[in-house]
């Protein structure tokens, strides 16, 4: 099972707009999910920002799901105005 954990600073957090975690989230399952049916992926706040991608078949695997992390990042269309 392919998981995903997406951890921001406090200082992103404050950075970021209302509603941010759960359009990420969205996000992420709307690209993610037909390609990894059974997706663990958990959004949130800790001490310090961080990028998990664990239970990939292999190295390509990891690089592809890493390559559509970085454009869900980059396209910022999903943040809430």
């Amino acid at each position: 099972m392919l998981q995903v954990s997406v951890r921001f600073s406090p200082e992103q957090v404050k950075a970021m707009p209302a509603g941010a975690f759960a359009a990420l989230q969205q996000e992420i399952e709307r690209r993610l999910t037909p390609h990894y049916p059974s997706l663990w992926l958990n959004v949130s706040k800790g001490s310090q920002s961080s990028l998990d991608v664990s239970g990939a078949r292999n190295d390509r695997e990891k690089a592809d799901v890493m390559e559509a992390l970085e454009a869900i990042w980059l396209d910022d269309s999903w943040l809430p105005l």
